[in-house]
Formats: C-alpha cells, sequence, structure tokens
C-alpha cells in the first residue's frame, strides 16, 4: 500500500529569497541607472554652456576687430557674472594673452582665457578662447587635467 503523495501548495523559503534577489537586482539597476543618466545631462550642459559662454566671447572680441584692449568685464558685467581671474586655462603655443577670466553660470564656475595672433601682410589675425572647468564645478586652480573648450577664429586687426 502506498502512501499518497502531499501536494505544496505554498512557496519554500528558497524561491522566496530568489525573488527578493532578483527584486533588488532590478531595483539597483534602475536607480544606477537613473543617477548616472542625470549625472550625464548635468556634464553635458556644463560642455553646452561652456561653448555657448566662449562663442559669445569670440563673438564679441571678434566684432571689435580682435582689438588688444578688448574688456569682456565692461562688455558683458551687466548680463554675465564675470570678472578678471588669477588662474585660467593655458595660452595656446605662439599666442599673447589677452587675459583670464572667472565666469559663474548655473552653479559652475567656469575660467576662459583669451589669446591673439597678431595679423601680418599675408595672414589675419587670430583669437582664441579657452574655457575651463574643474571636474566639482566648484571655483581653483584649473590643470590641464580639467575639461576644457577650446574655440578659434580669424580677425581683422
Amino acid at each position: 500500500m502506498s502512501l499518497p503523495v502531499k501536494k505544496s501548495s505554498g512557496l519554500t523559503l528558497i524561491e522566496i529569497m530568489v525573488s527578493i534577489a532578483i527584486i533588488l537586482v532590478v531595483v539597483v539597476g534602475a536607480v544606477s541607472f537613473r543617477y548616472y543618466a542625470a549625472m550625464d545631462a548635468r556634464e553635458a550642459d556644463v560642455k553646452i554652456s561652456a561653448a555657448r559662454i566662449g562663442n559669445m566671447l569670440l563673438d564679441a572680441w571678434k566684432g571689435t576687430g580682435g582689438s588688444a584692449t578688448y574688456d569682456p568685464v565692461s562688455e558683458f558685467g551687466l548680463d554675465l557674472n564675470i570678472s578678471i581671474s588669477a588662474t585660467g586655462p593655458n595660452v595656446p603655443t605662439g599666442f599673447i594673452k589677452l587675459d583670464s577670466y572667472l565666469i559663474s553660470s548655473n552653479r559652475v564656475s567656469y575660467y576662459a582665457t583669451l589669446s591673439y595672433k597678431d595679423s601680418t601682410s599675408t595672414t589675419p589675425g587670430v583669437l582664441t578662447v579657452t574655457i575651463s572647468w574643474l571636474n566639482n564645478y566648484q571655483s581653483g586652480t584649473v590643470s590641464v587635467s580639467d575639461e576644457s573648450v577650446k574655440l578659434t577664429t580669424f580677425a581683422k586687426n
């Protein structure tokens, strides 16, 4: 005579633990995806702002004919939080430094260095704006390892 086989109708402890582990992996993955997506969006916003600030400075400077007396503080002082800075990106080789500036926008400190090459009888003048920022987006001393955007144009001077 055989004993009747009893069917289990509930979940075992192992099945519950596996289910919890799967749910945890999904939740942690979703949370980390949101975190990195937000960080990437912030980084993209900082880079776009740096390019826009550099383009604005370069266009205004070019509008003066690349003048060696160009002063973006007096030009944008009311519309942009800009001041002369003791630190900034390095000047490219062969260029003359106009000055370095600290620009604050959207809780990010950007450092801009304006530099130029004078025109000759055969070549136009070259204007360069390099915008750098620290990895923590705060103020400090810019180094070569910090990110930067460099814009260059020609000007008649």
